[in-house]
């Protein structure tokens, strides 16, 4: 069988790079729900269950009520698709998994999801259990284990989240399925040595030896970790499954979107979504150049050397309809010094100053350098 994941919406009204719309609505935080709305629209049309890798809120404690409401909207729709749809085409539920910005206290037991959990359909574990969803189809049989960010006074608990792993391997012993997998949120060491240079908090290959597949939120790109052969012959995969949309400027060059796993197989499809993206020009020329796909839409910074270049940007992006735009004055850096040998001579001063930054002209810079030195004669 099949099924749609994505991760980390961070659904929240982001100054940055925002405007305000004509009905109130933050235009990121519109971003953020058309994405999510996208991918429950697509897994309708298609007939797959949904999967999410946590961090559906941005800031713990604190849910907007605009960003909370619409979110929770989304899933009723969501909820009430599933119902109508039992006796067809969705026999399997979905999974929402926890992640660390959705918890409102730091031992996890209160979080931002509790409210969906008596949606029918959408299964949202406790942060303090292990949970288990068994998806059984016509020739195959699919057990999703479901740690969600083991949290203690206020970071990532290594003992607890082990704890969940030894009931896991006790409870794939006793059902025997065809797939397991493990849904949780958390860095893993490959995906932070590889994209960060960091060691993450558990290692996503030893998480290979008592799963066949691990799907993973918390961190915002999709990457796959391949492990092992199974006995099946089938490639174990730790699978980073990321934002589906970009959040910050450092994600720039990042595509985002959703994925569809095949339980069978282990296979996984990437998808993207069309939502605005980080776009960064380092000069008037480089902005110039760019078409409307380039900027029209976008989140888009320019950097130019003066208050004259700031102005013709403005004028470009006058044109360019952008979703938001910055301009940063970075004037040109000139060498803060020029080094010469103790008791160097005066014509040696000369030479090395017209060939520096400091000494950047339009004139001639022979004719300048014959006039010092009739100057210097004269002294």
């Amino acid at each position: 069988m099949k099924f749609i994941a994505y991760s980390d919406p961070h659904i929240h009204p982001h100054q940055s790079y925002s405007k305000a719309l004509p009905d109130g609505m933050n235009t990121r935080l519109k971003d953020a729900l058309d994405a999510v709305s996208e991918i429950y629209e697509i897994a309708g049309k298609l007939g797959l269950p949904v999967v999410s890798g946590g961090d559906t809120f941005q800031i713990k404690n604190s849910i907007p009520v605009l960003a909370y409401t619409k979110m929770a909207e989304i899933l009723k729709a969501r909820s009430d698709f599933i119902v109508a749809s039992r006796t067809g085409r969705l026999p399997h539920q979905d999974v929402m998994c926890i992640g660390n910005h959705d918890m409102a206290t730091h031992d996890g037991r209160c979080h931002a999801l509790a409210p969906f959990r008596d949606l029918e359909g959408i299964e949202i574990p406790y942060q303090d259990c292990n949970h288990y969803i068994n998806w059984v189809g016509e020739s195959s049989k699919t057990l999703i284990s479901v740690i969600p960010y083991p949290m203690h006074h206020g970071k990532f608990n290594q003992d607890k989240f082990r704890q969940h792993i030894e009931c896991a391997d006790k409870v794939i012993a006793e059902i025997a399925p065809d797939t397991s997998i493990l849904l949780s949120h958390l860095f893993t060491h490959e995906l932070m040595k590889k994209h960060l240079g960091l060691d993450g908090e558990f290692s996503g290959l030893a998480l290979l030896e008592h799963f066949d597949m691990v799907l993973l939120g918390h961190h915002h790109t999709h990457d796959i970790i391949e492990g092992p052969k199974d006995k099946r012959g089938r490639t174990k995969k730790v699978v980073s499954i990321g934002s589906p949309l970009q959040l910050k400027s450092s994600e720039r060059g990042e595509k985002k979107g959703y994925l569809i796993v095949d339980t069978d197989t282990l296979g996984v499809e990437f998808h993207p979504l069309e939502s605005p993206e980080f776009r960064a020009f380092d000069s008037l020329e480089a902005l110039s150049i760019a078409s409307d796909k380039g900027t029209k839409g976008h989140f888009v910074t320019i950097r130019v050397k003066s208050k004259a270049e700031a102005a013709k940007a403005e004028w470009i992006m006058a044109e360019a309809e952008p979703a938001c735009y910055r301009i940063e004055i970075v004037p040109e850096a000139k060498a803060l010094r020029i080094d010469l040998a103790p008791g160097a001579k005066d014509e040696e001063i000369l030479g090395q100053y017209i060939g520096s930054d400091w000494g950047k002209t339009e004139l001639d810079l022979n004719q300048l350098k014959k006039v010092g030195l009739s100057y210097l004669a004269l002294k």
